[in-house]
């Protein structure tokens, strides 16, 4: 979700640099601005995509922080809480990995993987 953040962030940058008119109520000049997030965004991504726990709250705190906004201003606005909820839902997968990972997963395959070697182990 944050590398879609990402793309259209240096989409609209580069709309409003190139086109020098503005687009709703950006002006043209913030197109830097636009590609700044974009970078940010992008890292939160890359970040994300190696399960960091600090960059998933971080990147959660500054998505709600950009959209707070845009919340209070349109009560019915549904993409922000769309992308809210799906960031939130990101961290908590990442929170729910770092949880699983160093645990022992046992399946009835390990269990008779385990007393094979065993027996084979006793016979030699």
């Amino acid at each position: 979700m944050c590398a879609l953040l990402a793309v259209l962030y240096t989409v609209m940058g580069t709309y409003l640099l190139v086109s020098r008119r503005p687009f709703r109520d950006y002006d043209p000049s913030l197109g830097w601005v636009f590609y700044e997030f974009g970078a940010l965004s992008g890292l939160v991504a890359w970040r994300l995509w190696k399960n960091s726990r600090v960059w998933a709250v971080i990147g959660l705190v500054l998505v709600a922080l950009g959209y707070h906004d845009k919340l209070r201003s349109v009560p019915g606005a549904v993409i922000p809480v769309f992308f809210l909820l799906v960031l939130f839902n990101t961290a908590r997968g990442t929170f729910a990995f770092h949880k699983y990972d160093g645990q022992q997963v046992s399946t009835p395959l390990t269990g008779i993987a385990d007393s094979v070697a065993q027996r084979e182990g006793t016979k030699s």
